[in-house]
């Protein structure tokens, strides 16, 4: 089962999102496994866990470039939310587009 990351500034409207993406995964019966954290909780989160991504939401996407240097070793994907589909809190759109990169990785 792939593990996810998804990295909002607060929490606040990640965990929202985290909401329709599980909701979506559930009734789609795909194995993927996706906490929402604050960016903050980035670092400590990395060295217990093993994610395959970090998603970063709109608002941290300029942690992007950081975060590939950081974990380069840790062959984790970092990719980002598209700010249209983040607004509309279209987690189905979002998962698709995840599997495929991490099916690709």
């Amino acid at each position: 089962m792939k593990k996810v990351l998804l990295c909002c500034a607060m929490g606040a409207s990640s965990s929202i999102f985290e909401a329709k993406i599980k909701d979506y995964i559930t009734k789609s019966n795909i194995e993927l496994d996706i906490v929402a954290k604050s960016v903050n909780d980035v670092k400590s989160l990395m060295k217990k866990n093993d994610y395959d991504c970090i998603l970063l939401a709109p608002q941290t996407a300029y942690y992007k470039k950081d975060f590939e240097k950081r974990y380069a070793d840790r062959n984790v994907l970092i990719t980002d939310i598209s700010p249209a589909d983040y607004g509309a809190m279209n987690g189905e759109k979002v998962v698709k587009e995840l599997l495929q990169v991490l099916e690709g990785k």
